[in-house]
């Protein structure tokens, strides 16, 4: 890597605290890529029938244009991501696939109306990627070439796995935050009851500022403490002893981020509590400016904590047509997202432990959720999607 590839990889991060700079930075990457431009799609299932829409794409689009494209050719897009996301749901890495396999015979491809609508701007072939292999229908990354380039080439594809996986989790990372920091006054946002415990460490892991939630969370699970040097320090348990090693790195080392590709939230450190099925989800990323801030300075950290025990915000119905579950399901879902214990949803629900259990593994299944700490991840994560809003430029 050079040193702008390093830049773009630390503005990426910066992101996570200030939503407003990705279109900027999709069109950099973009460009890094010898691409027109670039998108992150969503599939929606919360409408009659399922809907591309555009979670950010690169500033040099016209937000009409791309609402007209969305809409226009919403029908073949859903089958063409579709076939995206089949070639490349396989494995942990961020795969981008040429559209030249999304037919068996490039010639039917180019007669899609959808591509003839994109030459008109100068706009042929795509490659597409999963950017989250847990969550299939969310954070699909588009790449758009020009009529004079042709298909992705194979250079190109492999330029982009320096950046995807670090874009796959700091939107995964960020997305409870979105609607706060696009007010962008981070301190007055994250000062907001926002159900998420924040923090933001200095370059030696010095702390610069908690919210409410994170000091709860130090006080009342004793996982974090503030050693004498000011410093945020994870407290080794005898159960886990190497989650305290895992902090460490998270919090010293900028290298050790973006490692697990497209299941970017299985770089967080799980810390299991006395009550089971309880634990703490954090996360860590590198930041370095923000809006509020200025230059924090190379070094510095964001970390969040979600604490299963207490609720999160929870769609219910955007969740249930997102997953396609059945309304007892979603009942369940919803007292999960207000921190009941399983104990507590067999009493609240009449039903017998072992029917709540089913339920939970029924859950876990349809969601690609790993445990029960994953599922309020994933909870939390999907009820507070943001679609972002791009200036016309």
């Amino acid at each position: 890597m050079d040193a702008d590839d390093i830049d773009l990889i630390s503005r990426i991060y910066d992101a996570a605290l200030d939503p407003s700079v990705w279109p900027e930075l999709m069109l950099r990457l973009a460009h890094k890529l010898s691409a027109k431009g670039s998108f992150v799609f969503e599939l929606r299932l919360d409408q009659t029938s399922p809907q591309v829409t555009a979670r950010t794409y690169s500033s040099n689009y016209v937000p009409d244009v791309v609402s007209w494209y969305l809409k226009k050719f919403n029908e073949q897009e859903i089958v063409d991501q579709s076939r995206f996301a089949e070639l490349s749901q396989q494995g942990n890495s961020v795969d981008l696939i040429s559209d030249i396999y999304l037919r068996d015979r490039l010639s039917d491809l180019l007669a899609q109306p959808n591509i003839a609508a994109m030459t008109k701007y100068d706009l042929k072939h795509r490659a597409g990627a999963l950017l989250n292999k847990d969550l299939v229908n969310v954070d699909r990354f588009a790449l758009q070439y020009s009529v004079d380039h042709g298909p992705i080439r194979q250079e190109e594809a492999i330029k982009a796995s320096l950046f995807l996986p670090h874009i796959a989790k700091v939107l995964g990372l960020s997305r409870p935050l979105e609607s706060q920091m696009l007010r962008r006054d981070v301190f007055e946002a994250l000062v907001r009851d926002i159900g998420q415990g924040v923090a933001i460490l200095g370059p030696r892991g010095a702390i610069l500022y908690v919210n409410r939630e994170f000091e709860r969370c130090m006080q009342e699970h004793k996982v974090f403490r503030k050693a004498t040097d000011g410093t945020l320090q994870m407290i080794e348990t005898s159960g886990e002893p190497d989650h305290a090693k895992r902090y460490h790195d998270l919090v010293s080392d900028d290298a050790a981020h973006g490692h697990f590709g497209a299941r970017a939230r299985r770089e967080a450190i799980v810390v299991e509590l006395s009550q089971p099925g309880v634990a703490l989800f954090v996360e860590i990323c590198p930041i370095e400016r923000s809006p509020s801030t200025g230059t924090l300075g190379q070094g510095c950290r964001l970390v969040t904590v979600i604490d299963t025990s207490r609720q999160v915000k929870c769609d219910t119905v955007r969740l249930q047509t997102f997953y396609q579950l059945s309304p007892t399901e979603a009942s369940v879902l919803e007292l999960i997202a207000q921190g009941r214990t399983n104990a507590e949803i067999s009493e609240i629900r009449n039903r017998s432990p072992d029917t709540i259990k089913t339920q939970m593994k029924a859950l876990m299944r349809k969601t690609n959720s790993q445990n029960r700490t994953d599922l309020v991840h994933m909870i939390n994560n999907l009820s507070s999607a943001v679609t972002y809003k791009t200036e016309v430029r």
